[in-house]
């Protein structure tokens, strides 16, 4: 029996039909975030199967029915993802309300309440997942997807803490809803809700609601090839102070980039940042945020590893490092890497097994995640989405110079 779209609709990950379905080369792609055990980003699914929407397989067969109900309920997904994302930033708005009544960082209280207290994956839901996993088809045996089975159930476990953790807090901040995200015209002082006292505005919500919507509408465009116009990208306000940083901070464009340190297309990108930046000097910002693929086994130790760097000063260093050796990111290697980068590496290895920044690389993927960033590398310039298939250092450098010129400031070459 065919399946209805509404799970395909809002979800915030990419399908990975989509990459399987373009004529772009799968390594000129992003590694989408699809929620399953999946393989590498460039390894095609077994048998058919090309993404797993809200756990369920989705086989190629179906997606031809689900592109001509997406066209034709566009606006209604766009609604729908929308309020999606005004609940998810009131979610926020709780958090950061108990984080201040705590007097505690956030990333101190999401330590505290949902990255301790979330238990390893217990084996018997490693293997459930797995029972799942070979009903798509997948040959490989048990302890070759461990590790990935793993990082799945834990995920869903933190998931599950953090939202039972953020229903906990509406008892103690009241929430009280406001206008529809969706009514138009809609001011930019509207009050969407109201959390705590706390007012939650068109304004204030706006980068979440308009990637949301805009989300929605590009991967139409992309699983379709509609003949219409991809939609212009908005202008997102984006918080780049998680981000490690090089520049001139009242450059006049600012590069950030979301980017997982395993994922092969994001060490390319590395290397194409840096040769199309070079002109420009301190006159544009560039900003690096983590964004950790649960498919890349290694991703999120690099991550800490290199926010411990940052913390020592020389995350560049360290990052040009990680994303040269991507086939060897183990715990040792990652230590060995910091001696070669000349950090403290008794206070490295300390942070790195501690996991001192484990919370933070969870804030710098929540911040992308609020952006609508589904995938890696992910990049804006100037606040607009700069489209994965034009990110060649020509595609970059025309970019930046156009928001120079937008800017009021010229070229800047």
């Amino acid at each position: 029996m065919k399946r209805s779209t509404p799970g395909i609709l809002l979800a915030l990950a990419l399908s990975a039909s989509l990459f399987a379905q373009s004529p772009t080369p799968a390594a000129d792609l992003p590694c989408g975030a699809v929620k399953a055990a999946l393989p590498p980003c460039n390894t095609p699914a077994p048998n058919g199967i090309l993404a797993t929407v809200d756990g369920t397989p989705a086989a190629a067969a179906e997606f031809d029915e689900s592109l001509r109900a997406r066209r034709a309920g566009l606006e209604a997904a766009v609604a729908g993802a929308r309020r999606a994302a005004l609940q998810a930033e009131i979610d926020g708005t709780l958090l950061e309300l108990e984080a201040e009544r705590r007097k505690v960082p956030l990333a101190g209280l999401l330590e505290a309440e949902v990255l301790r207290p979330t238990p390893p994956a217990a084996e018997a839901d490693v293997r459930a997942a797995y029972e799942k996993w070979k009903k798509r088809g997948n040959p490989m045996p048990f302890e070759t997807l461990r590790p990935a089975l793993e990082r799945e159930v834990e995920g869903d476990g933190r998931a599950r803490r953090e939202a039972a953790f953020v229903r906990s807090l509406r008892e103690r901040f009241a929430v009280t809803m406001g206008a529809d995200p969706n009514a138009s015209p809609l001011p930019k002082d509207a009050v969407l809700a109201t959390v705590g006292g706390r007012r939650i505005t068109r304004a204030s919500a706006a980068t979440r609601l308009d990637a949301a919507a805009f989300g929605v509408r590009r991967n139409l465009y992309f699983d379709e090839k509609v003949a219409a116009e991809m939609p212009a990208p908005p202008v997102l306000e984006l918080d780049v102070s998680l981000g490690a940083s090089r520049g001139s901070e009242n450059a006049a464009v600012t590069v950030v980039e979301w980017a997982d340190f395993e994922c092969p297309r994001c060490g390319q990108m590395w290397a194409a940042i840096e040769e199309a930046l070079k002109p420009y000097g301190d006159r544009v910002r560039y900003v690096f945020l983590n964004f950790p693929m649960p498919s890349h086994e290694f991703a999120q130790k690099a991550a800490e590893a290199a926010a411990a760097a940052r913390a020592q000063g020389r995350f560049f260093e360290y990052a040009g490092i990680l994303f040269r050796n991507q086939k060897a990111l183990d715990v040792p290697s990652l230590k060995k890497y910091a001696v070669d980068a000349g950090l403290d590496p008794a206070r490295f290895s300390a942070d790195l097994d501690g996991g001192r920044f484990a919370a933070e690389v969870l804030l710098e993927k929540r911040s992308g995640i609020r952006a609508g960033v589904v995938g890696t590398p992910w990049m804006f310039v100037n606040g607009a989405w700069l489209r994965w298939d034009r990110t060649g250092i020509p595609d970059i450098r025309a970019a930046v110079d156009g928001a120079f010129a937008r800017a009021g400031s010229g070229a800047a070459r």
